[in-house]
């Protein structure tokens, strides 16, 4: 977690770190359940059983505490790819589109995309995540050419990366609905040329 812009006591207080994960808390409840616009000093005071005074010391600025929340955010995603590369990606898809009915991820996501384009801060920690994500999904496109399995030279990362998860976010965050299988393999089918693999005893296709 980022340390806040805000005034931090000089030496460790325990009160005072009580007191600021409550805080923390509380405002990302109030995100999860009500959206940005609800994390004021006021509703995070009461949410949290704190002094309002005691939200202002830690975050003069409302806005530093949401910038905070956004900071805190990880990006745990589409790490570490593994051979096959499509049944990897499939099942990392399926974990984001899982994250993404939490109200929590959501949150994030909407503060994110809506204050990275006033705040310069947001913005930077918007890009941050944005070049982890190409850089990943760079590393499993490389795995996937090694082992043989494009049939085509994919198109950039970060189109690709587009194309995997932006029909998810419209599903989810616009037409709040769920992200079907049957979603997840468009996807997969759109954003790369995938190469055939021969069918196992089984009679289905290897690993796709």
């Amino acid at each position: 977690m980022s340390q806040n812009a805000g005034a931090e006591p000089a030496a460790y207080d325990p009160r005072a770190a009580r007191s600021r994960e409550a805080i923390l808390c509380a405002a990302r409840l109030l995100l999860e359940r009500e959206g940005p616009e609800s994390v004021t000093h006021q509703r995070v005071a009461r949410e949290a059983g704190v002094g309002r005074a005691t939200v202002y010391r830690h975050w003069p600025d409302p806005g530093q505490l949401l910038h905070d929340l956004i900071n805190e955010a990880e990006l745990p995603f589409f790490k570490d790819p593994m051979s096959p590369v499509r049944p990897w990606l499939r099942r990392e898809l399926r974990w984001v589109a899982g994250e993404l009915a939490s109200p929590a991820l959501a949150g994030v996501a909407v503060t994110l995309m809506h204050r990275a384009r006033w705040d310069h801060a947001t913005a930077e920690r918007r890009e941050h995540l944005m070049t982890l994500l190409t850089d990943r999904i760079s590393a499993a496109l490389d795995l996937a050419a090694a082992g043989g399995e494009l049939a085509a030279e994919p198109a950039e990362p970060a189109l690709v990366a587009a194309m995997l998860l932006g029909p998810m976010l419209f599903r989810r965050l616009m037409q709040d609905q769920p992200v079907s299988p049957e979603l997840i393999e468009q996807a997969l089918d759109s954003a790369v040329t995938w190469r055939e693999r021969p069918a196992t005893g089984q009679g289905g296709p290897a690993g796709m």
